[in-house]
């Protein structure tokens, strides 16, 4: 075989193996990344209500995506005393307050962030 056949034939195949081939698009798969800034509480007895804690939290969303978060405030027992969801737009705060019924174990309390998702 001659040298220019075989070029030819190498930019040939090469060629082929080229056709419909496109270039390669990489998604970024945006996220959130919610995590309690801050939190606090504060206990209120009252014969309206009984013993009760307010439970102030700020949440940060350091995603790039919008994002939803269950709030769940426990005791020492590890029962639930109250829950919310927040949504938390991306690179943003949202401040909140969940009353929690402190009344029947009020030595702890504690704060969960559960179910972190991305917002519809």
């Amino acid at each position: 075989m001659n040298y220019k056949f075989l070029v030819v034939m190498a930019i040939a195949l090469i060629s082929l193996l080229t056709a419909g081939c496109t270039e390669q698009v990489v998604q970024e798969i945006s996220e959130p990344n919610i995590k309690l800034s801050s939190w606090n509480h504060d206990n209120d007895a009252s014969l309206s209500k009984g013993v009760v804690t307010d439970v102030t939290y700020t949440l940060y969303n350091s995603g790039d995506a919008d994002g939803v978060v269950d709030v769940v405030i426990v005791n020492g027992k590890n029962e639930v005393l109250a829950r919310s969801s927040e949504y938390i737009r991306a690179n943003s705060r949202v401040t909140n307050t969940l009353e929690a019924d402190t009344s029947i174990d009020n030595e702890k309390i504690g704060i969960k962030l559960k179910n972190q998702r991305k917002a519809d």
